[in-house]
């Protein structure tokens, strides 16, 4: 089964923090989807001063989000049906309560686009 897919990745460095940051997300496009003229997604993940909290911003993804799910490895510890949230929901992870490793977040929308984060808790 095809499905048009947009991954985001961000490669993060080492911080001195409990969670890397924000990079780079490398935008792959689909012949079967285009990115909204003016629309960015850099925006879409962010944390707290205290890098504590991820949020995700729903406003920033130009479709209706379905899904989201935690991955660890090839581990999926995490799905959240999403669908119900209004479009200017602000999502908050609370990352004291993750144990250390690296974990994809990935937000899947009613097209089926997925949108993916690497974080690092350490």
């Amino acid at each position: 089964m095809k499905k048009s897919t947009l991954i985001i990745a961000l490669l993060l460095g080492s911080l001195t923090s409990s969670f890397a940051t924000n990079g780079i997300p490398e935008i792959y496009k689909s012949s079967r989807f285009t990115i909204p003229a003016g629309h960015t997604f850099y925006n879409i993940f962010f944390t707290d001063d205290a890098n504590s909290k991820l949020f995700i911003d729903f406003a920033e993804v130009a479709e209706q989000l379905e899904l989201l799910n935690i991955w660890r490895s090839k581990t999926l510890m995490l799905e959240d049906q999403i669908s119900d949230l209004p479009g200017d929901t602000i999502y908050e992870l609370n990352l004291d309560v993750i144990r250390a490793g690296t974990y994809t977040i990935e937000l899947v929308t009613e097209h089926g686009i997925r949108i993916q984060k690497e974080i690092v808790i350490k």
